[in-house]
């Protein structure tokens, strides 16, 4: 009777191990005060497909929640993407007891995992400002500064399921939440192991008026240098190099690292800057006196120091049939951008970096007159 009694006691056990292993807790830590300057790491947050919502499975006994309250008060905890008063970007998630987990087949991801929802994907100005740039820094923080050795193990999570080429040059592991919606049933789950959410937002400058006078803001974050990372960051992405560093280092190569060499700077994209490029954006059409205006430019040239004995080349761009990283690799090689579009204005960023000697510019149809009706530029 006793061996049997001991028997049932340790089958009971065994039981109560079993259960207790079988449901699934979610844990969050945040910092920030504000929701628009928070960051959250979320342990087993998990995402319904079917519903489109996300599931805090909480216990009182074995959830952490660090830096937040109650998670059934948690009410636009912290911003999907780096815009500004925009209530359909935030992070609101369905609160759920733990062992209600039992009821669902769950799918874990087990890499860490950025969550970001955008706005306007397909808008150049939008992508890098609102998207890219942010996700950017974010990856420097949670990577330490070695983005492109972290992106290797580290996947980024849109809500959407837009596939824009950039994005998918510049980040090796996508996953696009929506498209589980068409093999997801209402009883499944994708659960992240490791979740971040939050961007940040140092190199935020314009805010798109969801809650005030839609315009460029004062961000005292702000600091030059974030730009000039992320281009490098990009142009290297891309696999986008100056031809003469090509040149450079073949010649300096001994015969035993010559097939090294050649093979890592083979593939990029390569410019030679012995000529001074203008690259010019356009739409569908032509401006009508784009030869007045490319003459102005011939003429203004030669003002500018170390220009005057360079090759005046003009690139027009249709943007209606270049992409994204067509466009990046143009104007990284030029000298002058002249855009006549909004949108099209980032591109500025992926100009060449100032040296000495070399003049680098950026012209915009706003300082311009542009006559609408004839497509003149005066």
């Amino acid at each position: 009777m006793l061996v049997k009694a001991l028997f049932q006691a340790v089958n009971l056990l065994l039981l109560l191990i079993e259960l207790s292993q079988s449901y699934l807790v979610t844990s969050v830590w945040c910092h920030g005060s504000h929701q628009d300057h928070r960051h959250c790491a979320f342990q087993n947050l998990c995402y319904s497909p079917f519903t489109e919502q996300y599931l805090f499975f909480h216990s009182h006994n074995e959830s952490i929640m660090s830096g937040i309250d109650d998670p059934n008060e948690q009410i636009d905890l912290v911003r999907l993407s780096s815009v500004i008063g925009n209530k359909e970007l935030y992070l609101n998630y369905v609160p759920m007891p733990a062992l209600a987990s039992q009821d669902y087949d769950t799918e874990f991801v087990d890499l860490p995992v950025l969550l970001v929802k955008r706005w306007r994907p397909l808008d150049a100005f939008s992508m890098v400002h609102d998207d890219l740039l942010p996700m950017y820094l974010t990856l420097q923080y949670l990577c330490h500064n070695e983005v492109e050795k972290c992106l290797q193990d580290f996947v980024i999570a849109f809500e959407d399921n837009h596939k824009v080429e950039l994005y998918e040059k510049l980040f090796p592991n996508i996953m696009y939440l929506r498209n589980y919606k068409t093999t997801f049933s209402e009883n499944q789950l994708l659960c992240f192991k490791k979740l971040t959410v939050g961007l940040e937002s140092e190199s935020v400058w314009y805010n798109h008026g969801f809650d005030t006078i839609s315009g460029p803001i004062q961000n005292l974050n702000f600091r030059p240098f974030i730009l000039e990372d992320f281009r490098k960051f990009v142009l290297s992405q891309l696999k986008i190099g100056k031809l003469k560093i090509f040149k450079r280092l073949l010649r300096s190569s001994s015969d035993l690292c010559f097939n090294t060499v050649h093979k890592t700077f083979s593939n990029l994209v390569k410019c030679d800057q012995d000529g001074f490029v203008v690259v010019i954006l356009e739409d569908s059409t032509r401006f009508e006196n784009s030869a007045e205006v490319i003459e102005a430019l011939q003429q203004e040239k030669q003002k500018w120091p170390s220009s005057a004995s360079q090759e005046l080349k003009i690139l027009n761009l249709n943007m209606l049939s270049t992409s994204m990283p067509e466009l990046i690799a143009k104007v990284s090689c030029a000298r002058i951008l002249l855009a006549f579009h909004t949108p099209y204005l980032m591109a500025a960023i992926f100009l060449p970096k100032l040296h000495s000697g070399t003049v680098v510019h950026f012209l915009s149809s706003i300082v311009w007159k542009i006559d609408p009706e004839r497509g003149r530029v005066t």
